[in-house]
C-alpha cells in the first residue's frame, strides 16, 4: 500500500486502514456506504479511471442519513489549481456546484485514464465538510493534466456516504479504494 500523509503532524499518528475496494465496470456511480464512525478521516484512492463518454469530468458527492440520500443540489464548492501543457498553471474555483470536481476532460482514447486521491475530513462533525483532492489524467486532449483542490460541502449534517460520478455517462473502468484513519489519543 502506498502511504499517504496530509501533514507532518499526522505522520506520527496511526496509519490508514483499507476498508473497502471497488472495481467500476460501466457503473453509473461508485458508492461507499457506510462511512464507519470509528474513523475520523477517510482517504479514497482511485486509479485507471476511464469514462464511458469522452470529455467527461469525475466528481464527488456525499450522502447523509441511514439510506443514504445523496446531495445533488448546488451545495459544493472548490478552489485550487490545474496544470497542463495547454493551459499552463491556472486557478480553478467554483461555487454552487452539484459535485466537487476532481479531474476534468477525461478521455476514452487509447491509454487515456485518471487517478488520484481524496481525503474527506471529519465527515460526522457539525461543521461544513472539507475535502482535499489531488488528481491527474492523461486526458482527451491528449495531454497529462494535474488538479489539486480543496472542496467544501456546505452542510452541517453528518456525512454517511461518498460517491464518485461522471458528469456524463458511466464510469467505464477504474479501481476505487476507501481507507480510514483513527487518530491516536
Amino acid at each position: 500500500m502506498r502511504r499517504f500523509l496530509t501533514t507532518g503532524a499526522r505522520a506520527e499518528q496511526s496509519g490508514w486502514t483499507l476498508l473497502q475496494r471497488q472495481v467500476a465496470s460501466a457503473s453509473a456511480a461508485v458508492n461507499f456506504f457506510p462511512l464507519q464512525t470509528a474513523y475520523e478521516e477517510f482517504l479514497f484512492v482511485f486509479d485507471s479511471v476511464v469514462p464511458q463518454t469522452d470529455t467527461a469530468n469525475l466528481g464527488l458527492q456525499v450522502g447523509t442519513g441511514a439510506t443514504p440520500t445523496y446531495d445533488t443540489g448546488n451545495n459544493y464548492s472548490y478552489q485550487g489549481f490545474v496544470s497542463s501543457p495547454a493551459a499552463g498553471l491556472a486557478a480553478a474555483t467554483a461555487t454552487a456546484q452539484s459535485s466537487i470536481l476532481l479531474i476534468a476532460g477525461l478521455g476514452t482514447g487509447t491509454g487515456e485514464n485518471a487517478g488520484g486521491s481524496v481525503i474527506v475530513h471529519n465527515p460526522i462533525s457539525a461543521l461544513y465538510k472539507t475535502v482535499d483532492s489531488s488528481a491527474f489524467a492523461y486526458s482527451n486532449v491528449p495531454e497529462l493534466a494535474l488538479r489539486h483542490h480543496v472542496g467544501l460541502y456546505l452542510s452541517t449534517t453528518a456525512v454517511t456516504a461518498v460517491r464518485f460520478i461522471m458528469s456524463s455517462g458511466n464510469i467505464d473502468a477504474g479501481t476505487f479504494k476507501m481507507f480510514g484513519m483513527k487518530f491516536a489519543s
